[in-house]
């Protein structure tokens, strides 16, 4: 259940926009760029807003900002965890890190979409 890192009870809708309020997150979705999603997947997972499930949640997250800004989406998988935790430690610093590691989760993606004969951009 969502749970608020600061008071330990039930996060409220007001805390969710503030969470967003407060990465930087703009409102109407269609124009952010893969950094801007992996920018505020960083901070979500920074300020931690649920007991337990953050990282789903934020990987989730990511997954559907992608489909509504016409990015091809990806799924972090096991082979690629390892690299993706370090990209998560590293932001800020070296962000291509991140940004590689999604980028070959999403060439994976590609190869899926692809094997389906689903088009994408």
């Amino acid at each position: 259940m969502p749970v608020s890192a600061k008071s330990g009870i039930f996060a409220t809708e007001n805390e969710i926009k503030t969470c967003r309020k407060a990465t930087g997150r703009r409102t109407l979705l269609g124009n952010e760029t893969l950094d801007d999603i992996l920018n505020f997947h960083v901070r979500f997972e920074q300020i931690h807003p649920f007991q337990d499930g953050n990282g789903r949640v934020g990987r989730l997250l990511m997954f559907k900002d992608c489909l509504a800004n016409g990015i091809v989406p990806f799924i972090i998988t096991d082979d690629l965890k390892f690299f993706y935790y370090r990209g998560l430690r590293e932001w800020g610093h070296i962000n291509g890190f991140l940004a590689d590691t999604c980028l070959t989760a999403q060439d994976q993606y590609k190869s899926l979409l692809n094997y389906f004969n689903i088009a994408y951009q």
